[in-house]
């Protein structure tokens, strides 16, 4: 059916937008975030059936007991989204993660000797460069570089203060 210069049909209804608000979708990103920390939770725990089974046997090959920081990683994206402040996800927010997954495998491997094959193949050039101090130096502030990326600059409790009090105010938290 035509349409007339100002989006209205030709018996005078106007067309209803579908967009959605960009602050649902970055709540629904995030509610996708928080499904995948839960989830990898639960495969480390046993407690997500043979698909989690598989997903913690190969990620915990590759990321030794840096397999944790995919949780991590995953609540901090969820909760940068969860602000409500507009944010835009782009290349420095995929940047930011995967700094922060590579240096918190390298550092856990460095400290620990369990951050698996990809945390050793991480840590091991600098370990070999500048010893186990500036290394350990040198991957948190990669950490806290990556943190800053995922955060936009901001690095604060005050969204996770926010979601606490949420849930005390709806009566979920058990005392």
């Amino acid at each position: 059916m035509a349409k007339n210069g100002n989006g209205e049909k030709p018996n005078g209804k106007r067309k209803e937008e579908t967009r959605m608000n960009s602050e649902t979708k970055q709540h629904i990103i995030a509610v996708g975030f928080f499904v995948v920390a839960l989830f990898s939770f639960l495969a480390a725990m046993g407690l997500a059936g043979v698909a989690g089974q598989f997903f913690f046997d190969n990620f915990k090959l590759l990321f030794g007991l840096g397999y944790y920081f995919i949780p991590i990683l995953f609540i901090l994206l969820g909760v940068s989204f969860y602000r409500g402040e507009k944010m835009n996800f782009g290349w420095l927010h995929v940047v930011g993660s995967a700094v922060f997954l590579l240096s918190g495998l390298g550092l856990t491997d460095m400290l620990f000797n369990q951050g698996g094959v990809v945390g050793y193949a991480i840590a091991w050039p600098f370990l070999k460069l500048f010893g186990i101090y500036a290394s350990v130096l040198f991957f948190l502030a990669f950490l806290t570089v990556s943190s800053l990326l995922v955060f936009e600059g901001r690095l604060t409790f005050e969204p996770i203060l926010r979601v606490w009090q949420k849930i005390k105010i709806g009566g979920l938290v058990m005392k």
